[in-house]
């Protein structure tokens, strides 16, 4: 398991990306992509294409619940849909084992998260094949468009091994 700390909580404020204040079209021709949010995955849904992976809670902002069409569009992204269990500021074992399932399974996939997606970009930049396309929301900013390679894995490797309980 890993657990966030006070520390690890405002580096991660920064984007580990690029800031952007829509979706770049030039993204719907990217071979991997992988969205962490509702909010995230609903905007890649509907304006470029369906996400390859995608994991999300069924809120926005932590609290407030989506609208009916909202949930009715998520529910029908993925071919196939994970459920695991993830507290709030952490990456359960759980979590980490269905992220590394979604990229070893044909299709497309959804992790419906009990509790928190927040950290998952961790775990899927940690597991992701170069040039994936890594897509959450900074709140009240943007979308972070992360491309995955060996620099930002190094970064992220660096945070998970911080976070890591033993």
């Amino acid at each position: 398991m890993f657990k966030l700390n006070s520390q690890l909580n405002k580096e991660l404020k920064h984007p580990l990306g690029e800031l952007h204040s829509s979706i770049p079209s030039n993204l719907k021709s990217s071979e991997l992509i992988a969205t962490i949010g509702d909010i995230s995955t609903l905007n890649v849904f509907t304006h470029l294409r369906e996400p390859d992976i995608s994991i999300v809670d069924y809120k926005t902002k932590r609290l407030n619940a989506l609208t009916e069409g909202d949930l009715k569009i998520i529910n029908s992204i993925g071919t196939t849909t994970l459920n695991v269990v993830n507290l709030p500021g952490t990456i359960s074992k759980d979590l980490w084992d269905a992220i590394d399932k979604a990229f070893n399974i044909d299709g497309t996939t959804r992790i419906v998260v009990d509790g928190e997606e927040d950290l998952a970009t961790l775990p899927v930049v940690a597991m992701a094949p170069d040039n994936t396309k890594v897509i959450y929301g900074q709140p009240n900013e943007g979308i972070v468009i992360i491309t995955v390679n060996s620099t930002v894995r190094k970064r992220v490797t660096n945070f998970l091994n911080r976070m890591r309980e033993n």
